[in-house]
């Protein structure tokens, strides 16, 4: 699924022998704004992880919305979340698409789409935090993404760079 930072690990259960599929829908409120976001993917054999998305953001007090189309594709490199020391390291691309360029573009932006690569890790610790498990994630992107894609691509400050992004979760 798309996740910003993305992690490493891919969606679903699935092992090695099987093919998993994953849905979801999230929507996130402020005072003026409301994100949501929709997606699926289809984990292959524990190995490579295809997903779809779609993030709207309601610009409810200002009027209209952006929204882009995420189309990704991850593969894992080694490790596991769970059981390997190290955790688990995966590279992917997700390739960015605006729905309606007008805002971006008269706010500077160069493009209505582009790709982000990524190289990133993630390590799920057991009962770190006060008996609860901790998920870190630590990624390496290389975008021109202006705010992860919703107000286009590019513009004055040049083209890619490399982005040092990282989460933690407490589960």
């Amino acid at each position: 699924m798309v996740v910003y930072p993305p992690w490493a690990v891919l969606s679903s259960t699935a092992s090695e022998q099987e093919v998993g599929i994953t849905a979801a829908a999230s929507r996130a409120w402020v005072d003026d704004y409301q994100l949501t976001v929709t997606g699926a993917s289809v984990n292959i054999y524990d190995r490579l992880e295809l997903s779809v998305a779609r993030q709207t953001l309601d610009l409810e007090t200002l009027g209209g919305e952006l929204s882009q189309d995420i189309y990704g594709v991850k593969l894992r490199l080694l490790g596991d979340v769970l059981y390997h020391p190290w955790g688990i390291w995966s590279v992917g691309v997700q390739h960015k698409r605006l729905v309606d360029g007008a805002i971006p573009t008269a706010l500077g932006a160069d493009n209505t789409r582009g790709n982000d690569m990524y190289f990133s890790a993630s390590k799920l610790l057991f009962g770190a935090l006060a008996g609860r498990n901790v998920l870190l994630n630590a990624t390496l992107r290389n975008t021109d993404a202006n705010q992860g894609g919703l107000l286009g691509f590019g513009g004055d400050q040049g083209n890619h760079s490399w982005v040092a992004e990282g989460s933690v979760g407490v589960l």
